[in-house]
């Protein structure tokens, strides 16, 4: 009896060291991910465009927050609403004291001039809603490594989720889209 809980005791504390090798094995790969992913995510700006595509989905998000129907999404919705949310909030955060200011003042005509602002600077030099977009890619491509482990470690073995999770990391166009 005091060695079967002994040799319990043993097996519980392999199967958690095995847990936390395996869960430092995911955290280096997703931060591999995130580097590689995130690696040239400036490149091209502000003026040519690896992807034609990214111009339109851009543009798109820009419509939306700007109360204009979006144009050429025939691809989908749900990329373009988010790009709209993210700068929606990238507005926000980077206009707070103004916005905070003309609300306390009720000068709801500065507040349109902010938002008018913010569209201008677009217009001028849209590199940050570029980074934006791609920022989004960025996080979306990371959680794909991390969902393809796990997708990998339920139905098989941790093995199986860590050389899948690998392969999708270094997948080249998984990287380059």
């Amino acid at each position: 009896t005091l060695q079967e809980t002994m040799l319990r005791l043993k097996m519980a504390l392999s199967q958690t060291i095995s847990f936390q090798k395996s869960n430092i094995c995911v955290l280096v790969l997703l931060l591999m991910a995130l580097a590689i992913r995130a690696y040239g995510i400036n490149a091209w700006l502000p003026g040519a465009f690896l992807d034609p595509d990214e111009k339109l989905y851009v543009l798109s998000g820009m419509e939306i927050l700007e109360g204009m129907a979006p144009r050429n999404i025939e691809d989908g919705t749900l990329y373009v609403f988010l790009l709209s949310a993210v700068y929606f909030l990238h507005f926000l955060l980077t206009n707070f004291v103004s916005i905070f200011h003309s609300l306390v003042s009720h000068d709801l005509g500065k507040s349109i001039g902010i938002m008018n602002d913010y569209f201008i600077s677009f217009y001028r030099d849209p590199s940050m809603q570029y980074i934006l977009a791609r920022g989004i890619s960025v996080s979306f491509g990371t959680l794909a490594v991390w969902a393809i482990y796990q997708v990998g470690k339920r139905l098989y073995n941790p093995t199986v989720g860590l050389i899948s999770a690998v392969w999708l990391l270094f997948s080249p166009i998984h990287v380059a889209f």
